[in-house]
Parts: C-alpha cells; sequence; structure tokens
C-alpha cells in the first residue's frame, strides 16, 4: 500500500534467496534491469497496471518472462545486440531507446506499428510537437523524463523488424548515418520517408510484402547499396517497370541510376530519360510529390522510347523550355502540351505525328519546331 509512484528500490534486487513478494497497490511504476537477480521468488504479486516498464505483454506472462526480459536487455547493454523476436510486443519498449552504444536490434515477428518517437508525436510536417514520459534508463538504472527515440542511437548498424504491423517509419530515420541493413519486410508500410536516403552507409535494404507503390527517388544517393528487395513485379510503379525489370540483367545500381537522375535534375533543372524503352512518361515525373522536378524543370528529353501517350498533366511544366520527344510513338498533340507557354524548343521527329491541334499556337514563345521524318500535312491558322 505505497501510495507514491516510483521505481522499485534497486537496492532490494540484491535479495537473491527472496522467495515471497507482494506489492499491491505499491504504484511501482519501473521494475529496474537488475530485478532479474530475483530469479528465487516463486510467489510474486503487483498491479500490472500501473507498471510501465518492463511492458504489459512480458508483465502478464509472469516472473520468468520478467527475468528473461530484464537479462536480455541488461545484456544488450554490454555486447550491443538486442533480440526481442517473437514477443508479441506492440509497442517498443521505451526503455530500449537508452541503451547507447546498441548496434544490432531485432525486433521481428511482433504486433508493431510504428517505431519511436512517432507514438509520441502528434501533428504533421514541421509543426509537430513531442510528449516527454518518464522512462527507465537501463544504462543508469533509474527513470527520467525525455521524449523516446529509436532514431536517436546512431550506433546502430542492423535493424530488421519483419513480420510486424509497420504502417509508418519515422523520418529522422536519416540520422541513423552507420545503418548498413534494414530489414521491413511483411508490414503495411504505405510510403517510405525520403530522408532514408541520408542513410549513406546502407548495403542491405528490403521490404517485400509491403503495401509500397513508389520508391522515393531520394534513394538514388545510396551510393553503397548492394541489395534492395522490394515488390518490383506487383506493387512498385515508381519506377517504372521498364526500369525495375532489368535489376536482374543491370544490377539493383540501374535502379538506383535512375532515382538519381531526378536528383541532380532537381539541381540542374535538366532531365535526360533518353533510350529507357518507357513507354509511358514517368509517374515520377508528373507527380511533384515525388520526383519535385515537374515545376521547375527546363529541359527535357524522352527522346528514343516507345510512348505513345502524353497526358494532360504535363501542363504543369510550366517553367519547361525545351522538350525532346524525338523517335517515339506519338500520333497526335495534346492540348495539355499546347499549354506549355514557357517553351520555345519542341522536338517530334520520327513520330506517326499527322496534324497540329488548333490549340498549338498558344505556345507564343516556340521558336524551334522540329517535325523531321513525320507526315504533317497542314498547320492550324493560329
Amino acid at each position: 500500500n505505497n501510495p507514491f509512484r516510483q521505481a522499485f528500490p534497486v537496492s532490494m534486487c540484491s535479495l537473491d534467496k527472496l522467495r515471497i513478494l507482494k506489492m499491491h497497490s505499491s504504484h511501482f511504476e519501473f521494475l529496474p534491469m537488475s530485478f532479474c537477480n530475483l530469479s528465487a521468488i516463486t510467489d510474486l504479486t503487483f498491479d500490472e497496471e500501473s507498471v510501465l516498464a518492463p511492458p504489459q505483454t512480458i508483465l502478464r506472462e509472469g516472473l520468468g518472462a520478467i527475468v528473461n526480459y530484464n537479462r536480455l536487455v541488461l545484456g544488450a547493454v554490454v555486447d550491443h545486440r538486442l533480440n526481442l523476436d517473437s514477443l508479441n510486443l506492440d509497442h517498443v519498449p521505451p526503455e530500449i531507446c537508452t541503451i547507447s552504444g546498441l548496434t544490432d536490434l531485432q525486433l521481428n515477428s511482433n504486433q508493431l506499428v510504428v517505431l519511436p518517437p512517432l507514438p509520441y508525436r502528434s501533428g504533421k510536417g514541421p509543426t509537430y510537437q513531442e510528449t516527454e514520459i518518464f522512462i527507465y534508463d537501463v544504462c543508469v538504472d533509474k527513470s527520467r523524463c525525455c521524449v523516446p527515440d529509436l532514431m536517436a542511437l546512431t550506433s546502430l548498424i542492423i535493424i530488421s523488424v519483419r513480420d510486424n504491423q509497420l504502417e509508418a517509419l519515422p523520418d529522422s530515420i536519416g540520422r541513423l548515418s552507420n545503418l548498413t541493413s534494414l530489414i521491413l519486410d511483411n508490414n503495411k508500410l504505405g510510403t517510405l520517408p525520403e530522408e532514408l536516403g541520408q542513410c549513406s552507409a546502407l548495403l542491405h535494404l528490403s521490404v517485400k510484402n509491403n503495401e509500397l507503390a513508389v520508391i522515393p527517388v531520394t534513394l538514388g544517393a545510396l551510393a553503397c547499396l548492394k541489395t534492395f528487395d522490394a515488390d518490383w513485379d506487383s506493387r512498385i510503379s515508381s519506377p517504372p517497370k521498364e526500369i525495375t525489370s532489368l535489376r536482374d540483367k543491370k544490377s539493383i545500381q540501374y535502379i538506383l541510376d535512375y532515382l538519381k537522375l531526378y536528383l541532380e535534375a532537381k539541381e540542374e533543372d535538366e532531365l535526360d530519360l533518353i533510350e529507357m524503352g518507357l513507354k509511358e512518361i514517368p509517374q515520377e515525373l508528373l507527380d511533384d510529390g515525388i520526383g519535385h522536378i515537374l515545376i521547375t524543370l527546363k529541359s527535357l528529353s524522352l527522346a528514343n522510347n516507345q510512348i505513345s501517350y502524353i497526358p494532360d498533366a504535363i501542363s504543369q511544366m510550366t517553367t519547361l523550355i525545351v522538350l525532346d520527344l524525338s523517335n517515339n510513338w506519338l500520333t497526335d498533340i495534346p492540348d495539355g502540351l499546347c499549354e506549355l507557354a514557357s517553351l520555345e524548343g519542341l522536338f517530334l521527329d520520327g513520330n506517326a505525328i499527322t496534324f497540329f491541334p488548333i490549340t498549338f499556337g498558344r505556345m507564343k514563345r516556340l521558336h524551334t519546331l522540329s517535325i523531321i521524318k513525320c507526315k504533317v500535312s497542314s498547320f492550324p491558322p493560329s
């Protein structure tokens, strides 16, 4: 009947012959890591709802599970490796975020939905707020107030969180500059944070059997990446299949080089996607939320592909000055292309175009038009 909320006294953890421990209404929030020394206990009772660490899923399993969990965590302080596979965890225990020097973290086959600090954030974008809580610092064996943040463990080299329920990753994952292996198979991820491209040491990335359709172009900056497993043949639509289908023949570097083109285009305002077997204009080019160049690009070449259709979304490329669509399978010019008011040079050589729309005259700045090997018979008055 202790009325004060506090940690279980560390000094009592030296009672290695203790057999009976009753803590009804004692309000102990934390059972210290050294609680595992009390392995002789045969009769243990306490109020589960008041204990914050170990996690509830461990407490419900009883003394044996508590002792085993605490030993795993204490061992990680020494050897910097922690395996918490198959413990039915529905959240990452906050105390894990205090293990400085941790290099290898295995959280496979649990029920995790997000990783810290996401559970302690509210709001979106740069205006989000973080909530501090009391957590048990396993390195100093006492509680402190902070925001649990797994991404603050910059010593991490390996993270494996396969077979969970992950729906999102923190954008602060880009802080893990030593990370070489990230395994996220069999989850529910709908997106990957663009900041993942800042994990410059990453060698192995696996995101198979998730809900991903788009791979961020920022991953083109991962110069060290050797293996990248994803649902290339099914769910992934960006990069296009014409690029991803060549990963076995040309290695994963071919995909990364393609993504890197968009990063370079963002700096240079020019993009060349020549002779890549493209059957349509790539999604990442027309969706500024993916490629980030839609409203800044000045020069674009899609020559020598198999493009037969130009979507009206191309009209959003308001800064485009030069567009090369030579040697494709185009049969007409859509009105959307005619909305490119800044266009000065248009190259349509080698297409099956036979006429120009009446809206073609809207491109007032156009001074170079090349239609070699086209069969255009007449032009509109405009």
